[in-house]
C-alpha cells in the first residue's frame, strides 16, 4: 500500500510539472478536444450514453488489452474513425511519452545524475 501511495506521489508530482510546460498543454488540451469530438460524435450518430461513448473513446486510443464492441458500420463512421484513430493515438502517444519523459527526468535529478554529469 505504501509503494503505491509513493508511486501516485511521484505520478501526481510528474504531472504538475507536465502541465507547466508550454507544448503539454497543447498536447492536454488537443487531446481534450478530440475526445470531446468522438464523445459527441459517438453519443449523436450512434446513439452511446454519454458515459459509454466517453470510454469508447478514451480505450480505442489508450494502448491497452482492453476491447469495446464498437464496430463501425456506415462508410461515414469508418472514414470519422479512421480520422480519429489517426490523429487521436499520435496526440495521445506523444502526451504518453512526455509525462514518461517528465517521470524519468524528476527521477534522475532526483539521484544525482545530473550532478554527476556537470562535474
Amino acid at each position: 500500500m505504501i509503494s503505491l501511495l509513493i508511486a501516485l506521489r511521484r505520478l501526481v508530482t510528474s504531472l504538475w510539472h507536465v502541465v507547466k510546460q508550454p507544448i503539454s498543454k497543447a498536447l492536454i488540451l488537443t487531446l481534450a478536444f478530440i475526445l470531446l469530438g468522438s464523445t459527441i460524435y459517438l453519443t449523436n450518430v450512434n446513439h452511446l450514453s454519454l458515459f459509454d461513448a466517453f470510454y469508447t473513446s478514451i480505450v480505442i486510443l489508450i494502448p491497452s488489452s482492453l476491447s469495446v464492441d464498437y464496430h463501425p458500420e456506415t462508410v461515414m463512421d469508418k472514414v470519422f474513425m479512421m480520422i480519429y484513430l489517426l490523429t487521436g493515438s499520435g496526440t495521445m502517444l506523444t502526451t504518453l511519452v512526455v509525462i514518461a519523459q517528465a517521470m524519468f527526468t524528476k527521477k534522475q535529478r532526483n539521484s544525482g545524475v545530473y550532478n554527476r554529469r556537470e562535474k
